[in-house]
Parts: C-alpha cells; structure tokens; sequence
C-alpha cells in the first residue's frame, strides 16, 4: 500500500531483520534504494516491467516480454505489494482487444517511467476494473477510448474508462474519450473510494449521467 512507513525508517537504528526473519533494510517502494520500513514488518515491493505494447498473454510477465495484461496477472497471483512500470518509447500507445483482466490486489500503475503513454480501449473495451477491497494508484498515464455502454445496467455498463469497487487513488492521470452508460471516465461502485490529483476528464460521456 501507500503507507508513509514504508522506507522511512533508520537504517542506522533498526533491526538486521524483521519480525518475521527478513533481513533489513529492503527496497518497499521499488525505486531501487533499500531503506528500513518503520515498524515490526519489512515490505518487498514486486515490480513488474511492462515493455510491450502488444494485449497479448502468453502466461508469463517476463523481462523480455510482457504486455500490460500479463503484469496484471502476475500482480494479482502476488501477494503483497506490487508496481508496475513500463519501459516503453515516448508516445507509446496500448490497444486493448479486449478487457483487461480484472485487479484484485494491491497494486501501483506508474506510468512515470514512460512519456506520454496511453492505455486505450479501442472505442470497444472496459480499461482498467478493480475489484473490490484492493488498493490501486495510478500514476502519470492516459486512459482513453474506453466503452462500457453495451447494456443499461452495472457493472456491465458503467465506468468506461474504470469501474472502481476498490480505493483508488489517481496522480497526474488523464481520462479522455471514454463512453459508458454511467460513468464515463470513472464509476464509483457500491464501497468504492476515489482521490484524484492533477487529474484531466475531457470528452467523456454517459447516456445516463
């Protein structure tokens, strides 16, 4: 998660392992420092490098290939605290041929590593679904062309460009062009918190609000 006691302790103070026997300090926030975590638990932060702009799944996010699907995947079947990157060119483009699967861990989309990158739906295509109960940040991306007005009833016909039943935190993300029965760009659903910083909604659209 995004706690504040993650990687801000003292490396000169704390203990050479945590409760559970993991040695410290550990890099919790994936930036490559390893610093102690305040507190009893180290966190060891998974991050997984998208570096295809292909919606392919072959099973496997590795570092040769993986698509923003299979990091997905791979970050839902890993508990704990996971980030994804991309290393990607400037301006790159992800076109969905589908939905994307849905996310149901705790998870970090920083799309700060890229410049100008976009998710799109395709004009055809749900974006991002979080489930229920998971934590998601989301970071300096562009979400975009997402649809979700095939039937006049939730989940299937809301939230274009992200359906929301987690909390979810948005830095510096723009949701442009996306089309739902409610909830263009995001809908909230039933126990879904939402915080949003620098953000941009532009040419979203609901047939019902």
């Amino acid at each position: 998660d995004g706690s504040q006691a993650i990687d801000n302790g003292d490396n000169s103070t704390c203990e050479a392992t945590d409760q559970r026997g993991v040695d410290r300090p550990q890099d919790g926030t994936g930036d490559g420092v390893f610093s102690c975590d305040i507190g009893a638990v180290e966190v060891i932060a998974t991050t997984l490098t998208v570096n295809m702009i292909t919606d392919t799944d072959d099973g496997a996010c590795t570092q040769a290939d993986c698509t923003l699907r299979e990091a997905i995947n791979a970050s839902n079947t890993n508990a704990g605290r996971n980030i994804i990157r991309f290393n990607l060119p400037a301006s790159s483009v992800i076109t969905l041929g589908s939905n994307l699967p849905v996310i149901s861990d705790t998870v970090e989309v920083d799309g700060s590593t890229a410049v100008s990158l976009t998710v799109s739906g395709n004009s055809a295509y749900r974006v991002f679904d979080i489930d229920s109960g998971t934590t998601v940040t989301m970071t300096t991306l562009t979400i975009d062309n997402g649809y979700a007005s095939i039937i006049s009833t939730c989940p299937d016909g809301c939230g274009a460009g992200i359906l929301n039943d987690g909390q979810l935190v948005l830095t510096n993300v723009i949701l442009s062009n996306n089309n739902a029965w409610r909830g263009g760009g995001i809908y909230n659903d039933f126990g879904g918190t939402l915080t949003v910083a620098m953000g941009e909604f532009t040419g979203n659209a609901a047939d019902d609000g």
